[in-house]
């Protein structure tokens, strides 16, 4: 058994196809079909079924991947540690970064992270909460930013800041009329809401839905991917909706944005925002200096936030 047999096996799992997986590899089909099943027959299993499209993977095969997984993470670490590795922010990562903070944080962050560590190649990838989760624990991705906590033994979390909730309601709307809105004066009818898979769809729903009622007062049920979808229907007169701040950011110059945007009064609902990665990710370095890059891209008063309730994603 070989390192090299454990790369395979791996990158077939995840493939689903031998071609794609020795390209993933870096070597040919054939060398590839071979030493996996140099592998099987030294195991004495059989851990793909051959005969399913896309190909499929047999339990004892999942089991035996997910060892392999481990291992490798293993051998990448003494790699790193005999190297004095651990502290190179050179080379190529993958981040996942959940939808509602792409479009409103990626654009500074990235201007900055890049100019201050031009070595470091990052490839970004907008994701769901669940699938960077996956993605983390089978090696697809190196790190991800999102809303925490996770409550997942096998991910490490660096919280970078706690981001503050708006009330977003439309012209006529009775939140509309009000100067702040306490959390409880939040209730389900006319709400908007993310599609189901955002984990901010969750934390609105956690704050809003205190009973189990399906009642709306709208003539439709519409849940969209988009928290500018939202706004744009709150601006043509559509129920209301809840923002994080910082979506909030280029629109607060319009004085008609402006008077729709509802502070909350009291302890302000909040989410944890927080850089993860899988727990024997190695690159300290990497994980602070991503953090110092995001804090200077965003306003100081959301590094530490007073008086906030950090709204839980999960339900």
């Amino acid at each position: 058994m070989t390192l090299q047999q454990l790369e395979y096996i791996v990158a077939l799992a995840e493939e689903r196809n031998f071609v794609r997986a020795a390209k993933k590899c870096f070597v040919s089909q054939p060398g590839l079909t071979t030493q996996v099943k140099k592998l099987e027959e030294e195991l004495g299993l059989k851990l793909f079924d051959r005969g399913k499209h896309p190909l499929g993977i047999t339990l004892q095969g999942t089991a035996i991947v997910a060892q392999a997984r481990e291992v490798l993470r293993a051998a990448r670490s003494l790699k790193e540690l005999a190297s004095d590795d651990r502290s190179s922010l050179a080379g190529e990562f993958r981040l996942g970064i959940i939808p509602t903070l792409s479009a409103s944080l990626l654009p500074g962050f990235l201007r900055g992270f890049a100019s201050h560590y031009p070595e470091t190649h990052l490839t970004i990838y907008e994701l769901q909460t669940s699938d960077i989760v996956e993605k983390l624990k089978t090696d697809q991705l190196e790190t991800g930013l999102l809303g925490t906590p996770l409550e997942e033994n096998s991910i490490r979390e660096l919280p970078v800041f706690n981001e503050p909730f708006y009330v977003y309601a439309s012209q006529g709307h009775p939140l509309y009329q009000k100067k702040r809105v306490d959390a409880n004066d939040l209730f389900h009818e006319d709400l908007l809401l993310l599609a189901d898979g955002h984990c901010f769809r969750n934390q609105v729903l956690n704050l809003c839905m205190r009973d189990n009622k399906k009642a709306t007062t709208l003539p439709y049920h519409y849940e969209s991917g988009s928290l500018e979808t939202l706004m744009r229907l709150v601006d043509n007169g559509t129920g209301y909706t809840l923002l994080p701040e910082l979506m909030l950011a280029g629109y607060q110059k319009n004085p008609e944005v402006a008077a729709r945007v509802k502070a909350f009064e009291g302890t302000v609902p909040s989410r944890e925002v927080s850089l993860v990665a899988h727990e024997s990710f190695p690159k300290e370095r990497l994980l602070q200096a991503m953090r110092e890059e995001i804090l200077a891209s965003i306003p100081k008063h959301l590094h530490a936030p007073a008086k906030v309730k950090r709204i839980h994603w999960k339900r």
